[in-house]
């Protein structure tokens, strides 16, 4: 558990590497993260990367985000920002991603909603496909 606040005032990019929290700006300054309680942002000129954002969650770290217009004021994100929790991979895998898209659609398919013309749609197909190996 971390026991410093960090107050960002300038416009910066926000990394973690190696084990610090790197504050890019018109310097360049790194904390160690273990040692962050609060990360308090005052410019909302602020980028932060996804590698810290993880960090963050996995150290406990608070984050505030004040509004310099109106007295450094809270900002509740959580009104007009969704964050998601679940990580939802990419499929670099074309085969394994196919795979799955197939199996979503046949499920789909056979749902009492479409499962009649999913049989006419599969016959007109089938019937299309021995059209074209004919001429084979």
């Amino acid at each position: 558990m971390g026991w410093r606040t960090v107050i960002v005032n300038s416009q910066s990019k926000l990394d973690y590497k190696l084990g610090f929290l790197v504050i890019r700006g018109v310097e360049t300054r790194r904390i160690h993260i273990d040692e962050i309680q609060i990360l308090l942002i005052e410019n909302l000129a602020v980028s932060l990367t996804g590698c810290l954002l993880e960090v963050r969650v996995e150290k406990k770290i608070k984050v505030i985000f004040c509004d310099s217009k109106e007295n450094d004021k809270p900002i509740d994100i959580s009104k007009n920002a969704e964050l998601l929790i679940q990580f939802i991979p990419f499929e670099i895998n074309k085969r394994g991603l196919l795979c799955k898209t197939a199996a979503r659609v046949e499920k789909i398919a056979n749902e009492p909603d479409y499962y009649e013309e999913t049989v006419t749609e599969m016959a007109g197909l089938e019937k299309y496909l021995w059209s074209l190996t004919e001429n084979l």
